[in-house]
């Protein structure tokens, strides 16, 4: 049985390293017409946005036309194998957009050389590792080559190209992936075998995927149940498919037999029935196997309908769950994320889903204690960095409404003391002084800060420059907090633009700049800011931020 947890989402590994290159071939990125183009797309496959902010709560949108691609004109100037070699590279870092990546993959397919096309083919089984990543790869490629072609584009590449996507990975994990993710925008998974063409006829567990696909559980039960005694490989698959649908099909009063199916193949999310997906002896079954991040995600939930109640047995299972030292450190989930998931839970109430709950002690105490124990899971840059606060902020943070920003802000530079050797956290204050919080506590943190003079108005973003020149401190990264206001420069003033570049011409450093806006919907910093792209406007905060702002201060885009 593969390795996955209850309620993962369904990902598919990737058995064979993709070669695309000739062996001794080297990205030539010095030869291109434009590096701040290529620089643009890595930004482009990190933030799953062209240009602008990113922003906590926006929905990935992509142009519709290839006149309207950012990425047209790259594979067009004849760097289409460059990007192919980036998408390569980039696919393995943790803030990698998946959407952004397969949609670059798909205007690739576009191209008219034949060598680009082949290469983005053999790269499908690597970018697309979730099923509906192949079906949003499809309905991209028929999206972008509709209008100008009056072609869906079906060549013998991108047919082979799929056909390998369902035949050459185990047929246990096509079977999770088919079964869990059947439909995405309008395009199924019945829809690609059809365009396909392929021929599972010397692979007896491919054709039982295939018919299953095409005809459904029963008429290929019918089919192949004399076959399948023979070849235990075709049975195990024949069990998982048997199970998928027992779930599909299981009544109300068969959730223990159902809850047994989930946890014994470790079924996705996806496999649940709608009608199941709130009882509470299905969750009660599982609070002990389901992944940390999903466990949080559905702790409102799961309070709100009661599936455990206050010092009964599977309270004490959550508890367990919540204070696991080594789940917590290696499901990877960033202090700020702990915070915000302890205000919710205190807050009692989830108004979009009309939660409500009676907040419990031990849990909160739980919160607490793991938002401790994951600030030794976060990965340190190694990088010198110069964090400065506004000491006046008063909003919430956008997309994570319980948390107030100053509190915020607070949890975010404690995890910046405690993990980058390197690292300065300052307030904008009058009086410019460096405060230690390494060995704090949050709430010993937090009174340190609400001791400094609250310095009123909106913050400078060049100041932390200008001062950071003048004492001849050594940067790589600055990092600015605040909360949706930032002073516009007036008169005489040195703007933000002239002062990272003065700070870059006299320190010789090639220093970078992040403006983390936790409230503001807009991007604060200017347009001229904007084109560098060494700097990153951030606004609001979500589960991605911190692996962006990890990856950028590497300078991976």
């Amino acid at each position: 049985m593969l390795n996955r947890t209850v309620f993962a989402p369904v990902k598919l590994q990737v058995e064979n390293e993709i070669q695309l290159d000739a062996p001794g071939a080297s990205e030539r990125f010095s030869d291109m017409e434009n590096h701040h183009d290529i620089s643009s797309f890595k930004r482009f496959l990190h933030l799953g946005i062209e240009k602008g902010v990113y922003k906590s709560a926006m929905s990935h949108t992509y142009p519709t036309t290839l006149e309207q691609s950012f990425t047209t004109k790259l594979t067009r100037n004849g760097n289409g194998a460059e990007l192919i070699n980036i998408i390569k590279s980039t696919c393995k870092d943790p803030s990698f957009c998946q959407s952004a990546g397969v949609y670059a993959l798909a205007v690739c397919d576009t191209s008219s050389n034949a060598l680009v096309v082949n290469k983005a083919h053999k790269l499908l089984n690597v970018v697309c590792t979730t099923p509906h990543a192949i079906l949003q790869f499809v309905a991209a490629c028929e999206r972008l080559t509709k209008k100008p072609f009056n072609t869906t584009g079906w060549g013998r590449s991108r047919r082979s190209a799929i056909q390998q996507w369902y035949s050459n990975k185990p047929s246990s994990e096509i079977a999770y992936a088919v079964t869990s993710c059947k439909t995405y925008q309008h395009w199924s998974h019945k829809d690609l075998l059809k365009l396909c063409h392929i021929n599972p006829s010397n692979d007896l567990c491919c054709d039982i995927l295939c018919s299953y696909i095409m005809k459904g559980f029963s008429k290929t039960k019918d089919r192949f149940s004399k076959e399948v005694c023979d070849t235990p490989d075709a049975q195990e698959l024949f069990d998982l498919l048997e199970a998928v649908r027992r779930v599909k099909l299981s009544k109300p009063e068969e959730v223990v037999a159902t809850a047994s199916l989930i946890s014994k193949y470790k079924m996705a999310w996806g496999h649940v029935p709608c009608h199941l997906q709130n009882d509470q002896m299905l969750w009660r079954k599982l609070l002990s196997e389901i992944s940390l991040p999903v466990l949080l995600q559905n702790l409102p939930r799961i309070h709100a309908k009661k599936m455990v109640e206050k010092e009964d047995l599977w309270s004490k299972v959550l508890l367990q769950r919540l204070l696991n030292v080594n789940d917590i450190q290696q499901s990877g989930i960033h202090p700020c994320c702990w915070l915000y998931h302890h205000h919710e839970y205190k807050l009692g109430k989830k108004i979009k889903k009309k939660y409500r709950w009676e907040p419990d002690a031990e849990v909160l105490s739980a919160l607490e204690v793991a938002f401790y124990i994951s600030l030794k899971g976060v990965r340190p840059t190694q990088k010198r960095i110069f964090v400065t606060v506004s000491t006046s902020m008063k909003g919430k943070v956008l997309h994570w409404n319980q948390v107030p920003c100053q509190t915020f802000a607070v949890a975010f530079c404690l995890a910046m003391a405690q993990t980058e050797p390197h690292a300065q956290i300052y307030p904008f204050a009058k009086k410019w002084s460096e405060i230690e919080i390494k060995e704090d506590m949050l709430s010993v943190a937090q009174s340190k800060f609400e001791k400094i003079p609250v310095q009123y108005g909106s913050p400078d973003l060049a100041r932390p420059l200008i001062r950071a020149k003048k004492d001849k401190k050594e940067i790589d990264t600055f990092i600015v907090i605040t909360d949706d206001k930032v002073a516009k420069p007036t008169g005489n003033k040195t703007t933000t633009l002239d002062a990272l570049a003065q700070y870059r011409e006299v320190m010789k450093i090639p220093a970078r700049l992040i403006v983390l806006a936790l409230s503001s919907e807009k991007d604060l910093i200017p347009l001229e800011l904007r084109q560098d792209n060494g700097v990153l406007s951030i606004s609001g905060f979500n589960e991605r931020v911190p692996n962006i702002i990890h990856d950028f201060i590497l300078e991976k885009f």
